[in-house]
């Protein structure tokens, strides 16, 4: 089994925001990408239990797509579905059927995601228990 780097998986991160910075302006196909996200959470016990904070993100990217939620950045939203498509494209850089460490590339991704996406991820949850909304 090789070792990933943070450095790859950076590298990782660029190249599929490439794929993914397009997803915002194609709301179906987006909104699809959600869809495959939450059903790959349901079936993995082990990634729903790591990984805080995809409900919230899936929930934000659908509220961008849908534009129900304007404030967030061209940046954060790519963040967050390059994240998406690591998870659901079967490149990894660790396979996912290695127990327990094929999803440390997945976790380190949604890491990054998260904190690129940081303040956009935390005004929108300020946003969602907001009585006027």
């Amino acid at each position: 089994m090789s070792v990933v780097t943070n450095e790859q998986l950076s590298k990782m991160f660029q190249e599929l925001s490439q794929k993914a910075r397009p997803l915002s302006e194609d709301p179906e196909r987006a909104l699809a990408v959600i869809d495959q996200v939450e059903a790959e959470l349901a079936g993995n016990e082990v990634l729903h239990n790591a990984v805080e904070g995809i409900p919230v993100m899936a929930s934000f990217a659908r509220d961008c797509v849908r534009k129900i939620y304007t404030e967030a950045s061209e940046k954060s939203i790519t963040a967050v579905f390059t994240a998406f498509l690591y998870l659901i494209e079967k490149e990894d850089a660790i396979k996912d059927s290695i127990p327990v460490i094929g999803y440390v590339d997945d976790l380190s991704i949604f890491a990054i995601a998260k904190e690129m996406a940081k303040e956009d991820l935390e005004r929108y949850r300020a946003w969602t228990r907001s009585p006027s909304r």
